[in-house]
């Protein structure tokens, strides 16, 4: 659950577990992770979900979204999938202070959904909407279950994850409804400014089950070759590198919970 960094991440390992374990390449035009090669949002939409309902793999995405600045206009984008082998994963958008939105019931999320995204607002039946909180109850409604939240507000000034309050709100929620819950820190920029400081950082990384510190990715800016394409979004194979992080934090966790089939 995040922005648009994690929603990226979420698109890498969904193309690595529906393409036997291929991870998407740099060279790939148009590409899963870089929306500036696609004409407009429902193209990228369209292009990315067409990719992963391939063999016995299948993802839906709850998605509509208009072209302009983000916060300036109506948009969701929950996506969900699955395989015949028992995987899945999900990317629920939760940005900063901008609300989350689903027009999808939580218990249904698997269901066969149209493939053809909506183009006009006045066509969103908005199920749910609402903050940190409501999500996370979404979360924990959701069917199946996950095993496990990935979370990041990333580059959001206002926002009300910073409070404490809600951090440890959304903390025990999840241990109530037997989540795991896992923190992300927030990337490095190319350029090296600090568009917002993670003061969730230490913070959050103590009161969830698991951390995953990617501050890491500050060496990423020193590479030799491009591997961003914006200040802040990354050029493959960056994602692929931070879901290897992500697998060996979940395998080496002592949890007891069994997150691989």
């Amino acid at each position: 659950m995040g922005d648009s960094l994690t929603r990226y991440q979420y698109l890498d390992m969904a193309y690595f577990l529906s393409h036997n374990g291929t991870w998407i390449s740099p060279d790939d035009i148009p590409n899963m992770v870089i929306e500036k090669t696609h004409p407009n949002w429902n193209s990228f939409f369209n292009f990315t979900n067409i990719q992963l309902n391939v063999g016995s793999s299948s993802e839906s995405c709850d998605c509509y979204r208009t072209e302009g600045v983000v916060g300036r206009m109506k948009q969701l984008e929950n996506r969900y999938f699955n395989d015949s082998k028992g995987n899945s994963v999900s990317f629920l958008q939760k940005a900063g202070h901008l609300p989350f939105r689903t027009s999808w019931d939580a218990f249904n999320i698997y269901d066969n959904h149209t493939r053809l995204f909506v183009t006009e607002e006045t066509n969103i039946s908005i199920a749910e909407e609402g903050n940190w909180t409501k999500a996370v109850e979404f979360v924990c409604a959701m069917n199946p279950k996950p095993k496990a939240l990935v979370f990041n507000s990333g580059f959001w000034l206002d926002n009300e994850l910073s409070e404490e309050k809600v951090q440890v709100e959304l903390i025990q929620k999840l241990r109530v409804c037997g989540i795991i819950s896992v923190y992300k820190t927030t990337t490095a920029t190319s350029s090296g400014r600090i568009l917002r400081p993670d003061n969730n950082r230490a913070r959050l990384c103590s009161l969830a089950d698991l951390c995953l510190d990617v501050s890491w990715t500050r060496l990423v800016r020193d590479a030799p070759d491009t591997k961003y394409w914006d200040d802040v979004h990354f050029n493959p194979p960056v994602y692929s590198l931070l879901n290897i992080h992500l697998l060996a934090v979940l395998a080496s966790s002592d949890l007891g919970v069994d997150f691989f089939v």
